[in-house]
């Protein structure tokens, strides 16, 4: 009897390798469906963070795009509508002086572009507060050490932070890909959409209110990307001896020199719209 559990069990995970690795093979069985060219600001190495993680010896990058101070104002009411959502006027509410709805967030498909509007929109938006903040010192709105912590984020956002901006939603991928077809700059993925303004309402005796609907992308559903094993002579030197984190922190906003990426990574997409890594190269200082 216990035999036979045994053999059920390995079949069992035989079959659910065999599965991956089906899934595998299918996504990578054409053409890519998108290929960009990226760096450290965009694929920078996993964090560790306990102990019990240092006995995978895997190294993984993590996809990191640009969700704060992004524009949201596309993902308005037509275009959640389209995803999926309820965006209907609330009926009156007779019991109490607010009614509201909690929808759950749906699935879709996300479109981010690479280095382009949008960072633009946002450089040229730090360029200016940086441009500004003598004037402010001048002015006594800022203190001086304030204002040299300011120039620093800015300097760092500008230098270290991710140039992945989420452009587009849908809930077609081939559609999306269609309007945007240029698939070294603009990358198709699975991503959660959620209404940002849940609480919505109406007052009593206020038939005109018009709450705001509109949305934001949560979150990315493939964003851990495993490093093949050919790929890791490139990153091992960067990886801290503890096996913690990497020897330095990328990204520091308070640092005097802003960190520069340190090496670039061919990131492909496939049929079914999830990435592995084709390419590692450093990046010469």
């Amino acid at each position: 009897m216990k035999r036979l559990g045994l053999v059920c069990a390995l079949l069992l995970l035989v079959a659910v390798n065999a599965f991956v690795l089906a899934g595998i093979a299918t996504n990578r069985s054409n053409q890519p469906e998108a290929s960009l060219l990226l760096t450290e600001r965009e694929l920078p190495l996993a964090y560790r963070y306990n102990i019990s993680d240092l006995e995978n010896s895997g190294v993984s990058l993590t996809l990191s795009w640009h969700p704060y101070e992004t524009d949201w104002s596309w993902l308005d009411a037509a275009k959640m509508s389209e995803l999926g959502f309820d965006v209907r006027p609330l009926r009156k509410d007779t019991e109490d002086s607010r009614s509201y709805r909690r929808p759950l967030p749906k699935k879709v498909f996300a479109v981010l572009e690479y280095e382009g509007e949008s960072w633009q929109s946002f450089r040229r938006k730090k360029l200016e507060e940086r441009a500004k903040l003598p004037e402010k010192v001048t002015q006594e709105k800022l203190e001086p050490e304030a204002a040299e912590r300011q120039r620093k984020q800015i300097d760092s956002s500008l230098t270290a932070a991710s140039r992945l901006f989420a452009i587009d939603a849908g809930l077609d991928p081939q559609q999306l890909r269609k309007r945007y077809p240029d698939t070294s700059r603009y990358l198709i993925t699975a991503a959660m959409v959620r209404l940002l303004d849940a609480g919505w309402y109406y007052r009593r005796n206020d038939d005109n209110t018009t709450p705001t609907k509109r949305g934001s992308i949560q979150s990315l559903l493939s964003t851990s990307i495993h490093v093949p094993l050919p790929h890791r002579k490139v990153l091992d030197p960067l990886i801290g001896k503890a096996g913690l984190s990497p020897n330095r922190t990328y990204y520091d906003p308070a640092s005097d020199v802003p960190s520069r990426p340190r090496y670039r990574v061919r990131l492909n997409y496939g049929s079914r719209y999830e990435p592995w890594i084709d390419m590692i190269e450093r990046i010469a200082e």
